[in-house]
């Protein structure tokens, strides 16, 4: 922890003009992002400014995008970057709009919201589902009898752009001594599945039981010059790779197959090598068109705060992700899941704390460095899939997981703000939008629940 990079700091300074519904006149967003010390890797300006702009109309919005040097280690690239921080930016801006002008945060999104955009039918479809509206209720009720403890309840929609851009290489082997089936790809397994996946998509290509197949290390001879596995794109593009590499046997062996109806998978393989047809495959997308689509989805999150110590209770979290048709359910929820509580503990847990004049970390441990244990998932945790949809998807149908769901993970801030400003109004300061940054940990929001010593009369 003392020598690796860190995701990017970053802040924002906006300014807007709004019409009376809440539709951005025009917005401009400077933005400064900490480099370090020196540039190690590229904090990606574009990616981030894609984020910033997927879900809403940005014809009149602005972004300066900054980097800057600080006397601190080097950062580098964590689950989603930029792409959590765009979505943020955007998202706390409409949260802001709606508080500023007591408008619905519902009607303010769909309004700043592009024309053709899906998320116009979801987002009200998911928070019937989720029951917003009566849950709200309930909250501010029970707001109202309880002055040290508060609730709070917000919803965040997501539109995640992905699109396959890198270059990978596979290779397919059958082995004509029992027909199992060897697969070597480019992309590296961390977790996420992808070699399940891959496996999975060679026994259904060639219609054979998965236990067959075998997926290889990667190495950098059967895999040079590929690139790195990132930005929950490498499934779609290796998958591909699979499925053409697999259909180029199929289509060496198929006079055989013809001739020997009937006949198993393992024959028809045997046969085939002793009239010296190919069993082996090796393809590489540098020439193949890129895959583009968006991944949908919304999430909905309800807290408990106690306001005189900062502790708080994720009580319950919906989400609702478009995953197309999923390759692997238990596969993508568990990486939603994972995705979204890695997710909790950037935006409410892990803090880091530099030196003042050395600019060396300071929490560099878990006595002092919190990430997210079994008891920060929330206690009612709630994915759905949504139902298949006539947009565009990845591979067989399917779309990426791995890193969508942690970009909803801001949910949890903008539901802790709205327990916050209960407090605040039980504590008479005056109405405001709170500031809250990444991460918001206990001590904060008991600084910014307005809890005072003379407060504590019986």
């Amino acid at each position: 922890m003392m020598v690796i990079g860190k995701r990017f700091p970053g802040t924002c300074h906006y300014s807007l003009d709004v019409d009376e519904l809440g539709r951005i006149q025009q917005l401009k967003n400077k933005l400064y992002i900490d480099m370090g010390m020196s540039k190690n890797e590229a904090s990606d300006r574009a990616v981030m400014i894609n984020f910033f702009t997927s879900l809403y109309e940005p014809s009149t919005w602005s972004m300066d995008f900054r980097g800057v040097h600080t006397d601190v280690h080097p950062h580098t690239w964590f689950r989603a970057p930029g792409c959590l921080e765009g979505h943020a930016m955007a998202e706390n801006i409409m949260e802001h709009i709606s508080k500023e002008l007591r408008i619905d945060p519902l009607a303010v999104r769909l309004i700043n919201m592009r024309e053709d955009s899906p998320m116009k039918d979801i987002l009200p479809e998911f928070l019937e589902q989720c029951d917003f509206q009566e849950r709200r209720q309930h909250i501010s009720m029970f707001n109202k009898n309880n002055r040290w403890r508060k609730r709070g309840i917000a919803f965040v929609p997501m539109g995640y752009p992905i699109q396959t851009t890198y270059r990978y290489a596979v290779l397919v082997a059958v082995y004509a001594i029992d027909g199992s089936v060897s697969v070597c790809h480019g992309g590296i397994e961390m977790g996420q599945g992808i070699n399940t996946k891959m496996a999975q998509l060679a026994a259904r290509t060639l219609g054979i039981p998965v236990n067959t197949v075998k997926i290889e290390s990667a190495n950098t001879l059967v895999n040079a010059n590929v690139t790195f596995t990132s930005s929950s794109q490498t499934t779609d593009a290796i998958g591909r790779l699979v499925i053409e590499a697999c259909n180029t046997i199929l289509e060496r062996i198929k006079t055989v197959q013809e001739e020997l109806t009937g006949a198993s998978w393992s024959e028809v393989v045997k046969i085939a090598y002793e009239r010296n047809i190919s069993l082996v495959s090796f393809v590489t997308d540098m020439d193949k068109d890129r895959i583009s689509y968006n991944v949908w989805g919304a999430a909905c999150a309800e807290v408990e705060i106690d306001v005189l110590t900062g502790d708080f209770l994720l009580r319950r979290v919906d989400i609702h992700e478009d995953v197309g048709e999923s390759l692997n359910p238990a596969i993508d929820i568990g990486q939603i899941e994972g995705a979204f509580v890695m997710g909790l503990g950037y935006w409410l847990q892990e803090k880091i704390i530099h030196h003042p004049d050395t600019g060396e970390i300071l929490t560099n441990r878990t006595w002092n460095y919190k990430p997210p244990v079994a008891t920060d998932i929330p206690v009612d945790f709630r994915v759905t899939f949504m139902k298949k949809q006539n947009l565009p998807t990845g591979i067989v149908g399917a779309k990426g997981t791995g890193e969508p769901a942690i970009a909803m993970s801001i949910v949890a801030i903008f539901a802790l703000r709205n327990a916050i400003e209960s407090s605040r109004d039980d504590a008479g300061l005056e109405p405001c939008f709170v500031t809250m940054g990444a991460p918001t940990t206990k001590e904060d929001i008991l600084l910014l629940s307005g809890t005072q010593s003379c407060q504590f009369q019986l």
